[in-house]
């Protein structure tokens, strides 16, 4: 399945599924569009919209794809230049923002996919995180802000943001946030926790799991991952 196309060991897979679990949540109508969406791993969770959709720039990728999941349409396109005539009620950008090079104008072309009261849903890795934190204070990273040779190599990211750079972002590209909030505490980073989990059971990373969420949700500023949901400003 090539889980590292999408997520670098089994802890970053459990915490990806929480996070579309929560991007859910946050959703809104029946029709959904999953930019960026890999090989499905996580699309397939969006059984309870009546029309789903992903999007994704390989073509190998969205052929997998769609053999996995037959039931949903499977675009290859571009997030930053794509076009489709069909319109959605939520469209999930979850880890996409800081692979692009313009992420604003990604923001404005799924913006222009929207209906009329969609929202988008946005989640992308926080520099103020405190295992970045921790991490310049031992002089692994000279700055928060700085993406490492770790991030590149599992993940190919291109930025990282805090929520003043991302609200900036949106705000670009015309858009309004409606809600704001933190997701999942990391002291450490998910390579460190893969270690610790290990030594484990599955129930044990599931409650710690858990607990890290919920943790992140009181303390958004400084949690691994921000969320935004961001609605048309007309």
């Amino acid at each position: 399945m090539e889980l590292h196309r999408t997520r670098a060991n089994e802890f970053d897979m459990r915490v990806g599924k929480r996070q579309m679990a929560r991007a859910i949540e946050l959703s809104t109508g029946t029709s959904a569009l999953d930019i960026g969406c890999g090989i499905g791993l996580f699309t397939e969770m969006l059984e309870g919209f009546d029309r789903v959709a992903g999007l994704d720039i390989s073509e190998k990728i969205i052929k997998i794809a769609k053999e996995r999941l037959p039931q949903h349409t499977f675009i290859v396109g571009d997030a930053e230049n794509f076009s489709v005539e069909e319109k959605f009620d939520t469209i999930f950008l979850i880890n996409i923002l800081e692979h692009l090079d313009n992420p604003v104008r990604a923001l404005v072309i799924a913006s222009r996919h929207l209906n009329e009261g969609g929202r988008l849903v946005i989640i992308v890795p926080n520099a103020k995180s405190f295992n970045r934190q921790i991490g310049y204070l031992m002089g692994l990273i000279p700055n928060i802000y700085e993406v490492g040779e770790e991030q590149i190599r599992l993940y190919d990211h291109k930025r990282v943001y805090d929520v003043d750079l991302l609200l900036k972002d949106i705000g670009k590209a015309g858009l309004i946030p409606h809600k704001v909030e933190g997701v999942i505490f990391k002291p450490l980073t998910n390579s460190q926790m893969q270690l610790i989990c290990e030594e484990h059971d599955v129930g044990w990373r599931e409650d710690l799991i858990g607990a890290l969420y919920e943790i992140g949700s009181r303390f958004p500023e400084e949690c691994g991952e921000l969320c935004v949901v961001a609605v048309r400003n007309d």
